[in-house]
């Protein structure tokens, strides 16, 4: 028995010194970083790409996991970088009192590692969440925190720019916003920065909109950002977009070039699953023929309604199961 454990106990040694062996061999790449750092910072290329490709539970869980290997190796600045990502697709998924907690933390770690700049987008991406939460004051407190950093820096951020914005339209200081959005706006095209370049110009053409004029200063703002947007390939906003340049053309009186885009809205919507807002563009293509006399493309657009509203009541049942 004793010669058994002490064979157990040279196995043990012999298999503990070949693990620790194993472990010192992958802790660190032949540039001397740390194995699991390096592992975190692929994950967090995986948990972007999924970002990027619209996947956000993917994205989600990918920047958890480099979260959870930072954190083992006490990489900080991996931490933050993650902490704000989290945060970020969380907004997205609509979880927006978790996105608050994990942007909390990595406020708190940005002032006690003095990333100012990081600092500046957690504040930014807290002020998005509170934003989408509507909780307007307390977006508006920390866009102005996370502007504040940016100005000591020296540092302009189109994105920061926009909420700011978009805040101010909220309370109705539609002069002090657009002010802003030029600003956005040139710097987001001094930087290559497509989208939000594109979100400025929409969020400029909603404000020469709801002034009442005719609309035409309006249409050019969208028309512009539906450029970039199919530069960008965003479904969603080009969606927006021709719903939006179809309202202004038939404000205008141009009724064909309304129906067209009320046509291409109609379809992309559909594509995308926004059904309700395929039924819209619809009515407004009903009516358009309806007042044009032409009582069988009117009926050719009330059977679609109909079929598209029977497929949204389907789909609303078969969720609900």
């Amino acid at each position: 028995m004793t010669g058994y454990k002490k064979n157990i106990h040279r196995r043990t040694a012999a298999a503990f010194l070949a693990a620790m062996f194993f472990l010192a061999g992958c802790a660190s790449d032949k540039n001397g970083r740390p194995f699991l750092e390096k592992k975190a910072a692929g994950l967090e290329a995986a948990g972007a790409d999924a970002y990027g490709g619209g996947d956000y539970g993917a994205s989600l869980r990918k920047f958890s996991e480099a979260l959870a290997a930072n954190r083992s190796v006490d990489n900080r600045a991996g931490e933050l970088s993650d902490l704000i990502n989290i945060g970020r697709v969380l907004i997205l998924l609509g979880d927006y009192g978790s996105s608050v907690s994990y942007l909390n933390e990595a406020i708190t770690l940005a002032a006690g590692i003095k990333d100012d700049a990081n600092l500046s987008e957690a504040r930014a991406t807290l002020a998005k969440a509170h934003y989408s939460s509507g909780n307007g004051a307390m977006a508006a407190d920390e866009i102005d925190a996370a502007l504040a950093i940016d100005e000591r820096l020296g540092a302009v951020s189109g994105a920061k720019l926009n909420l700011k914005a978009s805040i101010l339209m909220d309370t109705g200081r539609a002069i002090e916003a657009k002010e802003l959005l030029k600003k956005a706006l040139k710097n987001s095209e001094s930087a290559d920065d497509i989208t939000e370049a594109a979100n400025a110009l929409r969020l400029l053409a909603g404000i020469e909109s709801a002034e009442g004029t005719d609309g035409s200063a309006a249409l050019k703002f969208y028309e512009r950002a539906y450029e970039l947007d199919k530069t960008l390939g965003n479904p969603f906003k080009i969606a927006v977009d021709l719903k939006n340049m179809a309202a202004l053309n038939l404000r205008a009186g141009r009724v064909n070039d309304a129906a067209f885009l009320f046509e291409r809205h109609y379809t992309a919507a559909k594509t995308i699953g926004l059904l309700a807002e395929a039924v819209l563009s619809i009515e407004e293509l009903i009516k358009i023929y309806t007042a044009s006399g032409d009582g069988k493309k009117a009926s050719e657009y009330i059977i679609l309604k109909d079929s598209l509203i029977q497929a949204q009541g389907a789909r609303i049942s078969n969720a609900e199961k």
